[in-house]
């Protein structure tokens, strides 16, 4: 886990029978890396689970990701259907990126 000034994020990775705790270790670091080196608030995980909450909000949304995933852009279209809002996202899939939620 990692703690900066604008967030929390954790990272972990999957063992099972036969991989080694150290594939599993360096699994769990890349992901931490690939996160840092964007220097993006979310990791791609959260940035989908948000996007709920933020819709709801009265006020503009700004967030920077770690990676825009198809989960997002999904999760962004899903959400449209059930509440009023628009957003756009800056960046491709695969790549970091910024989401504003109006």
């Amino acid at each position: 886990m990692i703690e900066s000034e604008e967030s929390i994020a954790g990272f972990t990775a999957l063992g099972e029978k036969g991989k080694k705790a150290e594939a599993v270790g360096k699994e769990a670091a890349e992901g931490f890396i690939r996160y840092y080196q964007t220097d993006a608030a979310l990791d791609e995980h959260l940035a989908d689970q948000i996007v709920l909450y933020l819709s709801m909000c009265r006020e503009k949304s700004v967030f920077t990701t770690s990676c825009i995933t198809q989960h997002l852009m999904t999760n962004l279209w899903a959400v449209r259907q059930f509440y009023e809002f628009s957003y756009s996202v800056d960046g491709e899939t695969g790549e970091a990126g910024t989401v504003r939620i109006n």
